[in-house]
Parts: structure tokens; C-alpha cells; sequence
């Protein structure tokens, strides 16, 4: 599966985000395992909230259609069309 996009939090250098076309995975301890946390399309780009490690945003593509959605790290919640 390619990865589009590797995103690391930058105040936790071990957690990253691969944004693929199946959707976008977490890692917790540098790349050793991952875990899918969403699975709505492919991702292509996550982006952390500028002065912000708690909150991204996030763009899928799935059957045509394009989704943005805000990202709440601290559980890992989806919020689509949200600012």
C-alpha cells in the first residue's frame, strides 16, 4: 500500500500518520506497529492546527466524493466538514 503522505506530531516524535488509499494510520512507537484510525477514502495530506499538537485537519477522496475533516488527537475523532 503507498503512503501519500507521513505526518510526525511534533511534540511526540514517535507518533506519526501515514495518510494512504486506504486510509490514514497511526503509529505510537516510532513505525513498529500501526493501527488504521480512519478508513473513509484515501487520504492524501494531514496537517497539524498551527500552535496546536491536539488538533489536524485532513482532506479524503472516496468514490468521487471529497471530505474534510477536523481531527481531535486526544480521541482520535473524525469530525467531518468541521473548523
Amino acid at each position: 500500500m503507498p503512503i501519500l503522505y507521513l505526518q510526525v506530531q511534533r511534540r511526540y516524535p514517535d507518533i506519526l500518520f501515514a495518510c494512504t488509499n486506504q486510509g490514514i494510520f497511526r503509529t505510537a512507537d516510532g513505525g513498529t506497529t500501526w493501527n488504521l484510525v480512519e478508513d473513509r477514502g484515501m487520504f492524501f495530506n494531514l496537517k497539524f492546527k498551527p500552535g496546536s499538537s491536539m488538533v489536524c485537519y485532513t482532506i479524503s477522496m472516496d468514490a468521487g466524493i471529497s471530505r474534510f475533516f477536523k481531527v481531535l488527537m486526544a480521541e482520535m475523532l473524525f469530525i467531518e466538514n468541521a473548523l
